[in-house]
């Protein structure tokens, strides 16, 4: 049986949620991500972990204004090493992940942030409004392993930005119930 002090200390703990996806290289992304996700995750009083704040465009200017050749190919891999290892600590340091799944085919590096959240036994929520199908099969909304993950974790795929508050209610519930049964 918990300690209630570990409960009360467990519910005032602002959770941590990273925000996955592609998201950042679009004006219209950044525009839906910014006016539309954004605002309703403070909302839910969270500390967001957004990959596209990690690194600051001064460093990625800083990079790609050297002149080309080998201390420029050299720094880009720095660079890219950099943001990688920034984005894998911020999901390790997150308590759950949302995840834009929008596309013909979902962006790879979301795909490797969803599985690797999964590995950490992260809870997963999806966005999805896109209505192709793009699903390994009918009963498929998206690839059938990344659908299978966001499932198994507990999340959910939603399919409509008014979904969001709710989705991130419930998952809120999921991750203290879990918290408090580990301490």
């Amino acid at each position: 049986m918990p300690n209630i002090n570990n409960i009360i200390g467990v519910e005032q703990k602002k959770l941590k949620i990273y925000v996955a996806g592609d998201w950042g290289f679009t004006e219209r992304g950044s525009d839906f991500l910014y006016n539309k996700v954004i605002p309703i995750l403070e909302e839910q009083e969270l500390e967001i972990l957004n990959p596209w704040k990690l690194t600051t465009p001064e460093e990625v200017e800083k990079v790609y204004s050297m002149p080309n050749g080998i201390e420029k190919d050299d720094a880009v891999k720095r660079l890219n090493h950099l943001i990688g290892r920034r984005n894998i600590n911020a999901i390790e340091e997150s308590d759950f992940i949302f995840a834009c799944l929008e596309g013909q085919e979902i962006d790879s590096g979301t795909a490797s942030e969803i599985g690797f959240a999964y590995a950490l036994k992260k809870t997963i929520s999806g966005y999805r409004s896109d209505f192709r199908q793009s699903g390994d099969n009918y009963q498929t909304k998206i690839n059938l392993q990344v659908q299978y993950f966001i499932e198994d974790s507990g999340g959910r795929i939603i399919s409509s930005i008014s979904e969001l508050s709710d989705e991130i209610k419930r998952v809120k519930k999921l991750v203290y119930t879990s918290l408090i049964s580990q301490g």
